[in-house]
């Protein structure tokens, strides 16, 4: 939480973890219910129905386990087959449960891998269904272990060579309204 005098995630990993279950309840991946709606909006629609105890589709069972077999079929794969090009959770939802997660990274050099690998599989209009949640578990598959359990440091404890220069742009002949002092 901002203006703790700790963090209560001590690494990256606490910390996504955490966030992944945050986006489950708030967006709850929609590959496995029955419910056409679409989600796009901030709040996902209520009352959102899931197969009991259904696990994973195909795509996502490697995080969410296997489907309960009926009739030789997993419950998951029953909607797969029957909408399988249909889109339940909009781009703009994704990209905005991402945000907040593709700065963690900043200043390590896989940053760029983590923010590839999230903007190529929230791209991905077949594991879209599959929830912001599972984009973030997948994206940070690819990245290095050492990446994902080195400890947070604040930045003061940092010696200045390490901390990162944010350089604005040139001011010199600007002229904007911000410019002009």
């Amino acid at each position: 939480c901002y203006g703790e005098k700790s963090n209560p995630c001590q690494t990256r990993r606490e910390a996504l973890d955490k966030y992944c279950r945050y986006l489950e309840q708030t967006y709850p991946r929609r590959c496995c219910d029955n419910d056409d709606r679409v989600t796009s909006k901030i709040s996902s629609p209520t009352n959102i129905q899931m197969f009991v105890n259904s696990g994973g589709c195909d795509i996502c069972k490697c995080f969410y386990g296997e489907g309960i077999p009926i009739d030789g079929l997993l419950l998951g794969q029953q909607q797969i087959g029957k909408q399988q090009h249909k889109i339940k959770i909009t781009s703009r939802v994704i990209d905005r449960s991402l945000r907040p997660a593709l700065g963690i990274f900043f200043g390590l050099r896989s940053s760029k891998v983590f923010r590839r690998e999230c903007d190529r599989l929230s791209r991905d209009k077949i594991i879209r269904n599959c929830g912001p949640a599972f984009i973030l578990r997948k994206a940070l598959s690819v990245m290095p272990s050492e990446a994902l359990d080195q400890p947070f440091v604040k930045t003061e404890m940092l010696p200045d060579e390490n901390i990162p220069l944010h350089v604005g742009p040139v001011v010199d002949g600007c002229k904007t309204k911000a410019c002009r002092v």
